[in-house]
C-alpha cells in the first residue's frame, strides 16, 4: 500500500515561521532592557558605580553643597571632617527611587565647626591648608535644599584649580533666613581661624610625609583632574558599561541560534 505524505502548505509554514522569529528577536529586546536597566545603589554605597554621570555644576548645585555643609544637623554621624569650600572641579549625580546621590570633587579646607562653613575666606587659606576631597550628599526626591553630607573624604594634596570668584559668580544673592526656609544659603559668619588638616586613619603614610608633600605641591602643583578619585571613577564607569553590554550580546547569539533552529525545523 502507498502511504501519502500529508504536508501544510509551504505559505502557512512561511508565517508560522516568520511569526516565530519576529517573537523571539520582540522577547530578546524586552530582555537586553531589562537586564541593562538601571539597578539603584543607596546611599551607604562605596566608590560610586553604575549610575553615576557627570553632570556641568551649576548654582543650584553649590548653594545645595553649602547649605549641607553649614548645618550640623545635616551630617551622618560617622562623618567627623568639617570643611570649607575652596573650589569645585567636578560634579557626579546618580538618580535613584529614593532621590539622588551628588559627590563634588574639589578643593576644601578644614575648620573646627560647620558655623564657618561655606566658602572659604581667600586671605585666610592658601593651598598649604586645603587639600582636594570628594563630598557626597544625598538629597531626598520632592525635597529643596534638605541633603545629608554622607561623606566627606580626603583624596590628594594639590593646588587650586580655581579661584572664589567662580564660586561667587554662581552663588544666589545670601538670605537671611534659615537654610530651611529659603533655597540660598545665609550670609557668611565669622571665619574660624584654619586648622592644617591631616589625612584620615586610613592614609597613615600621607600624614608621615606631609610636609614634603606640601613643598612639591607648591613647586609643581598636580591638576585636581588628574586625582586617583577621578580616575577610580571613570574606570568603574567605564566596567559598568562593559558589564551592561554583555548580556545584550549573549541574547543576540541566543536569537541567531533560535533562528538556525527554526530554519532547520522548517526544511
Amino acid at each position: 500500500m502507498q502511504t501519502t505524505r500529508i504536508s501544510r502548505p509551504p505559505s502557512a509554514s512561511r508565517a508560522t515561521f516568520l511569526s516565530f522569529v519576529v517573537l523571539v528577536v520582540v522577547v530578546s529586546q524586552l530582555l537586553a532592557t531589562a537586564l541593562a536597566a538601571y539597578v539603584e545603589v543607596p546611599p551607604d554605597a562605596g566608590i560610586p558605580g553604575g549610575g553615576w554621570r557627570s553632570i556641568e555644576p551649576n548654582k543650584n548645585d553649590v548653594a545645595r553643597l553649602i547649605t549641607a555643609l553649614r548645618s550640623e544637623r545635616n551630617y551622618r554621624a560617622t562623618v567627623k571632617t568639617r570643611v570649607c569650600l575652596f573650589s569645585l572641579d567636578m560634579l557626579y549625580e546618580q538618580d535613584f527611587a529614593a532621590g539622588a546621590n551628588f559627590q563634588y570633587h574639589g578643593m576644601a579646607c578644614q575648620i573646627d565647626s560647620a558655623a564657618g562653613s561655606g566658602l572659604c575666606p581667600n586671605q585666610l587659606h592658601t593651598y598649604e591648608l586645603c587639600n582636594m576631597y570628594d563630598i557626597r550628599l544625598f538629597e531626598p526626591k520632592g525635597t529643596v535644599n534638605a541633603s545629608q553630607v554622607l561623606m566627606i573624604d580626603y583624596t590628594v594634596l594639590g593646588a587650586p584649580k580655581d579661584t572664589l570668584d567662580v564660586l561667587n559668580s554662581s552663588l544666589p544673592a545670601a538670605s537671611s533666613e534659615s537654610p530651611t526656609n529659603s533655597s540660598a544659603p545665609p550670609p557668611l559668619g565669622p571665619a574660624p581661624l584654619p586648622v592644617t588638616p591631616s589625612a584620615p586613619s586610613s592614609s597613615a603614610a600621607n600624614n608621615s610625609h606631609g610636609a614634603s608633600r606640601a613643598d612639591d605641591a607648591a613647586e609643581h602643583p598636580r591638576a585636581p583632574g588628574s586625582s586617583s578619585s577621578s580616575s577610580l571613577l571613570n574606570q568603574t564607569t567605564l566596567r559598568d558599561s562593559a558589564a551592561r553590554a554583555r548580556p545584550s550580546v549573549w541574547l543576540h547569539a541566543l536569537v541567531a541560534a533560535a533562528s538556525s533552529v527554526c530554519i532547520a525545523a522548517s526544511a
